[in-house]
C-alpha cells in the first residue's frame, strides 16, 4: 500500500501531454495519483493512477457539503483555490494513507524520492519546492498533522473560495500561516536588508544560503528551492528520457540544479 496520495481534480480535456505526465506517475514509488474528472479515462493509466469520473457539478457539490460553503464558480480554474483544503475535502478516500499533496499535471516527475526520502518524511509533516512560500505545483501535508486543517484558520477562507476570482490561497495565504519561524526570518532578512543591496537575480541564492545557515533552527516543514520551472531562451529546451527517468536542461540553467533539485521534477511552461 502506497503511503501518500496527490488530490488531483481536473476538468474540461486533458492536455496534450496527458501520456507523459501518467508515464511519468507510473515511475514514482510510494505515490498514487488519484484523478477526479469528466474528461474521460485515458487509453494508458497505471496502477498507481486511479480515476473517478464525476461532473464539475457534481464535484463542487461535494465540496460546498464538505466545507459547508456555497461552492459554485463558473470556471474549473477557481478548483486552485481548493489544493490546500484537499485534506479536508477527500478526508474519506484519504484514511489509508499517512501523506497527502497537491500539484499541477503540467510538468513531468522525475525521481520525487530525492525528495521525499525516508528521511525527509520522518522529520517533516511539511514538505515543499520553494524556499519562499509553499508550492502550488508540488506539496506533500503529513495528513495527522496541523497542516492538514491550518487552511480553516484563514481569515475570511469561505470568503475567498466562493467568488469567482483565483486568489492563490496555497501560495498567499496558507504560506503565510504555515510558514515557520525559521522561514518567517528567512523572508524578513531577504527583503528587508539583502534585497536593498544585491541584485533580484540572486534572490533564490541568498534565500538558499540563509536556509542553510539557519538550519539548526527548529522546523517542522521543509522548504527549499528546487527550481523546477526553467525560463529558457528562445531556442532552448528541456528534454526528458522515458527509459532512464533523466531530464537534461540548457547550459545556462546548469548552475541552476542543486544536486537533487532539477531531478525531481520539471514544470515546464511549453511542450515541443
Amino acid at each position: 500500500m502506497n503511503q501518500i496520495a496527490f488530490i488531483i481534480p481536473y476538468f474540461g480535456k486533458w492536455p496534450e501531454w496527458m501520456d507523459l505526465y501518467l508515464y511519468s506517475c507510473s515511475r514514482q514509488k510510494n505515490i498514487d495519483f488519484i484523478f477526479y474528472t469528466d474528461c474521460g479515462i485515458p487509453d494508458k493509466i497505471y496502477s498507481n493512477t486511479i480515476f473517478h469520473q464525476i461532473t464539475f457539478d457534481s464535484y463542487c457539490h461535494n465540496v460546498s457539503v464538505k466545507l459547508s460553503i456555497d461552492f459554485n464558480p463558473k470556471a474549473a480554474y477557481k478548483l486552485c483555490d481548493l489544493k490546500v483544503f484537499y485534506g479536508i475535502i477527500h478526508e474519506d478516500e484519504l484514511r489509508p494513507y499517512k501523506w497527502w499533496g497537491f500539484g499541477d499535471i503540467d510538468l513531468v516527475y522525475g525521481d520525487l524520492s530525492l525528495l521525499l526520502s525516508k528521511h525527509n518524511l520522518k522529520q517533516y509533516d511539511l514538505l515543499t519546492t520553494h524556499v519562499d512560500r509553499i508550492a502550488g505545483h508540488f506539496t506533500v501535508i503529513r495528513k495527522e498533522s496541523k497542516y492538514t486543517k491550518l487552511c480553516l484558520e484563514i481569515p475570511n477562507w469561505k470568503q475567498l473560495l466562493c467568488d469567482e476570482a483565483n486568489h492563490g490561497i496555497d501560495e498567499n495565504a496558507f504560506t503565510r500561516k504555515a510558514m515557520s519561524f525559521k522561514y518567517k526570518l528567512i523572508g524578513r532578512l531577504y527583503y528587508h536588508v539583502i534585497r536593498r543591496i544585491t541584485s533580484p537575480d540572486c534572490k533564490h541564492y541568498w534565500f538558499s544560503l540563509l536556509e542553510k545557515s539557519l538550519r539548526l533552527l527548529p522546523s517542522r516543514i521543509f522548504m527549499r528551492e528546487y527550481f523546477t520551472t526553467f525560463k529558457p531562451a528562445v531556442g532552448q529546451f528541456c528534454t526528458y528520457n522515458p527509459k532512464t527517468n533523466e531530464m537534461y536542461y540548457p547550459d545556462n540553467q546548469i548552475n541552476k540544479i542543486t544536486t537533487k533539485g532539477g531531478k525531481i521534477y520539471l514544470h515546464f511552461l511549453e511542450l515541443v
